[in-house]
């Protein structure tokens, strides 16, 4: 793609394989020179020209100019068609490098695994820089909108930038015209905004004070949402949205708020009283009058002082905390979450104690001793005869046994259920079961029988697998559930975050990274050919790219890699080829009205595709085996979340990459079983 710097003339060429980023809107390329990358719209409008030139013509001062470093990837020129039109398709803005979404800091499952020695102070440092860059943003009359994690990238520096900056809401001083930004995430969205469409609104900086307040309770609380509670009423929870809109903050004075702390969250108090107050401030008296709520330039003074404030554990040198507390906040939780050490010290990452128990395996063969061999005896007639007397039962012993274990067994008891009276519980080492999770199957067939007869098999976590024509494994029929990877966790004691809306045992797991579903299909294997429910050659992994495309239905498909296959057939969905989807096509963003479903939806609650697989668009982005690109740093996601409306992210041949290590509440899987016989029908 040939295309024309507006300032200079000159000419440029973008290649596919320099994209870095895409999104329903754009795609954003690495031109491979002067630091800068560009940002060319699917769709390129006058709009977007007009307000582009705004907003060349007024750029905010960045607070870290002087430093050289760019704190907020604003445009910097226009990107044109090379043909005589002259269309504006984009602009060129800084290239961002090793930075990192901002749940990759305050996400504590994420932290220890990624950057376990960043500590407190170092939370506080990037709460502080984000308040600074916000100010700059305000003082120049442009206004954020769109406030969520995803636009804020973090350095390990704790230096911050703000991303997506043509969606800010931009005022033309010249010809008076406002330019509005038209999307927003619900949790980060102030309550007089609730509901209304934000394409008709002229939003104002008291709106981005409650997105940033938002964000900085995420950073400074270990990722809880301000409005995240224990929901004390009758009924289903509400969600965040009416939480908000009715100003239910847990940690206000307000004592008819129906609403609890989380239990699993840090106490408030841990702050200091100036930023507890800032935050009732936004949260509570800024509900009805929103120009009580803080500005940027407020929370960076307190932040500020905050972190110079910090004081430094006895006991662990990561600990940093408020020095109004008597005791350390961080060592209280480390006890409450059981030993999982929100900071843990450089000895214990040094020891590799901050990460979560590794994934049980089968023990390999031990090698045998040799001891010093005698000299050998002079040979005696009946020493034979004594030898075949004593093998010849062994011989028969072990050829006995080797049929065994190669018959094909018929159905079995479920090993996994021990009996306790009358009832099952689940055989997770605990001492109880969960009492969200539903029972597993009685009886198992093993594997090859089912594999061989082309039938759908269930396994002893009760996940039913079918086969997919053209693909040489079989595919779990439905997105791995809560329940499925709740067994795995109480069996490993591995830590996993939960999150915040409710779910029940037959949702699917979110929060789960790709690193994390490769324990869980280790963990599941060995558990399942330890009680010969598989045979040595079967495994369970994630479905690759291709074997994905299969399942969804799209059996041609070109490129090298995945991210070169991204969206080259484009309006064919999951449900067809119609747009937008027909209602109970699946669970989607509740703006397209097509399904009941706030957030997650129970897996099978719509109907299966042509080879008995629900859920393949919606509900959960799932993870795949592939590397996204040639990178080999990202992990394939397919299918869309209950989150996304867009006509693009919907699409079946749409997929993007992610790290490995992230998790997230709209990442979900599904595994598949391969090395067994595959009906082709």
């Amino acid at each position: 793609m040939q295309l024309r710097r507006a300032s200079t003339g000159e000419l440029f060429t973008l290649a596919r394989c320099a994209v870095v980023g895409t999104g329903g809107e754009a795609r954003i390329f690495d031109i491979g020179r002067d630091g800068l990358a560009a940002k060319i719209y699917h769709e390129a409008t006058a709009d977007h020209a007009a307000k582009l030139g705004a907003m060349l013509a007024h750029p905010p001062d960045d607070p870290m100019a002087a430093q050289g470093y760019v704190s907020i990837a604003w445009p910097c020129d226009l990107v044109q068609a090379a043909d005589e039109s002259h269309q504006v398709l984009g602009y060129l803005m800084p290239l961002v490098t090793e930075h990192h979404p901002s749940i990759g800091f305050y996400n504590p499952h994420v932290r220890r695994q990624q950057r376990p020695l960043a500590h407190y102070r170092y939370l506080v440092r990037i709460a502080r820089n984000l308040a600074a860059v916000v100010r700059s943003v305000h003082e120049r009359g442009y206004v954020i909108g769109d406030f969520n994690e995803s636009n804020l990238l973090v350095s390990e520096k704790a230096l911050v930038t703000l991303v997506d900056t043509d969606s800010f809401q931009v005022p033309d001083p010249v010809t008076g015209k406002i330019y509005r930004c038209r999307v927003g995430r619900p949790e980060f969205t102030p309550p007089e905004l609730q509901g209304r469409t934000f394409a008709d609104v002229d939003r104002s900086v008291e709106h981005d004070r409650f997105g940033l307040a938002v964000l900085l309770f995420q950073l400074l609380m270990e990722g809880t949402h301000p409005f995240a509670g224990r929901f004390t009423g009758a009924g289903d929870p509400p969600t965040y949205e009416a939480r908000i809109a009715a100003g239910h903050f847990p940690y206000g004075a307000d004592k008819a708020t129906p609403y609890e702390p989380m239990p699993w969250a840090p106490p408030i108090e841990m702050l200091p009283a100036a930023l507890r107050q800032m935050f009732l401030r936004c949260f509570e008296e800024g509900h009805r009058q929103p120009a009580l709520r803080p500005d940027a330039a407020a929370w960076f003074e307190a932040l500020d002082q905050t972190e110079h404030s910090l004081t430094t554990c006895s006991i662990n040198e990561q600990h940093r905390f408020s020095p109004h507390l008597t005791i350390c906040p961080w060592c209280e939780r480390t006890r409450r979450l059981g030993g999982s050490d929100p900071f843990p010290s450089r000895r214990a990452v040094q020891a590799g104690e901050h990460l979560p128990p590794p994934t049980p395996v089968a023990d390999r063969a031990a090698t045998a001793r040799r001891s010093a061999r005698p000299a050998p005896p002079q040979p005696e007639p009946w020493r034979f005869l004594r030898f075949a007397w004593v093998a010849a039962p062994l011989l028969v012993l072990a050829l006995a046994g080797w049929f065994w274990w190669k018959r094909e067994p018929g159905p079995m008891r479920n090993p996994f259920i021990p009996r306790t009276g009358s009832g099952r519980t689940w055989a997770t080492g605990q001492s109880s079961a969960p009492s969200a999770a539903a029972s597993l199957p009685d009886i198992v067939t093993p594997a090859p029988r089912a594999l061989a007869l082309g039938q759908t098999w269930t396994n002893s976590l009760g996940m039913v697998f079918a086969p997919v024509s053209g693909a040489s494994v079989w595919f779990s029929i439905w997105e791995t559930r809560l329940q499925d990877y709740q067994a795995f966790t109480q069996a490993t004691r591995v830590s996993w975050p939960t999150p915040e809306f409710a779910q029940g045992p037959t949702h699917p797991a979110v929060n789960v990274s790709w690193e994390d579903v490769q324990s869980f299909c280790g963990w599941l294997t060995h558990r399942e050919r330890t009680a010969r429910i598989l045979r040595p050659e079967l495994s369970y992994r994630l479905p690759n790219d291709g074997e994905w495309s299969l399942a969804v239905g799209l059996a041609h498909e070109t490129g090298a890699t995945p991210q070169a296959k991204d969206l080259k057939i484009k309006d064919v969905y999951p449900w067809g080829s119609q747009w937008p989807p027909p209602p109970g096509a699946g669970n989607y963003d509740p703006s397209l009205r097509v399904d009941p479903y706030e957030h997650t939806a129970p897996v099978g609650s719509f109907p299966p595709n042509q080879f008995g697989l629900y859920d393949l668009g919606g509900n959960v982005w799932e993870w795949c085996q592939d590397c996204y690109d040639a990178s080999q740093k990202t992990r394939v996601l397919r299918g869309g979340s209950w989150y996304h409306p867009r006509r693009e992210d919907l699409a079946s041949a749409r997929r993007f990459g992610r790290n490995p290590s992230l998790g997230s509440d709209l990442f979900g899987f599904r595994v598949v079983l391969e090395g067994g016989a595959i009906s082709s029908e």
